[in-house]
């Protein structure tokens, strides 16, 4: 008995090929939503790095950036990786300055593996070489990416001024100077 055939395969063949393409494609895992954690973990990084920049710890400020991370910071070039990140950091001393900022909003990408932060900073800083305070407000843009342990790492970072720096007076000081004795007054004599 003469079998028909296809591309000279036979029936037969053709249907165990079918069956094992079939069963060599299996359903994809479910999918595990770990977007609200991940939202958590970039919240706690922001504030950790916000805590540390207040109280001028910038020796910290590299360890939230990924290696190949990049610092876009206004009038100057970018900071390429981590090692220039931390020696821009070491800068910050001679500025005297004073960083407070915050997230407006956090999110994560469906994907799960890349995440970002928008928020405002002010930055107070003394010019090294005029002594001049001034006060610089404005926006930024961190973009976090997941590492392989599972923590989240800086691998973009923005800061926009909303307008030129504005010169604000040094705190005056609360110490008093020393005059010297004070003498009583005389009262005038009465005749």
């Amino acid at each position: 008995m003469k079998q028909k055939t296809l591309f000279g395969l036979t029936a037969s063949m053709l249907l165990v090929m079918a069956l094992s393409v079939v069963g060599c494609t299996q359903a994809p895992p479910p999918v595990v939503d770990t977007r609200d954690a991940d939202i958590s973990r970039i919240k706690e990084a922001d504030a950790a790095e916000a805590r540390d920049m207040a109280a001028k710890a910038f020796d910290k400020m590299a360890s939230y950036y990924a290696d190949d991370a990049v610092l876009y910071l206004p009038g100057g070039p970018a900071a390429v990786g981590k090692e220039a990140i931390q020696a821009m950091a070491k800068t910050l001393h001679d500025i005297d300055l004073d960083l407070k900022f915050s997230s407006t909003k956090v999110d994560v990408a469906k994907s799960g593996d890349l995440g970002y932060v928008v928020g405002t900073y002010t930055e107070l800083t003394t010019d090294p070489k005029t002594k001049r305070r001034s006060m610089e407000k404005g926006n930024y843009v961190t973009v976090y990416k997941k590492q392989a342990d599972g923590g989240w790492k800086i691998i973009h970072d923005i800061n926009t001024p909303d307008s030129a720096p504005t010169a604000v007076p040094h705190a005056k000081s609360t110490a008093t100077k020393k005059i010297g004795k004070m003498r009583p007054k005389k009262e005038p004599v009465k005749n």
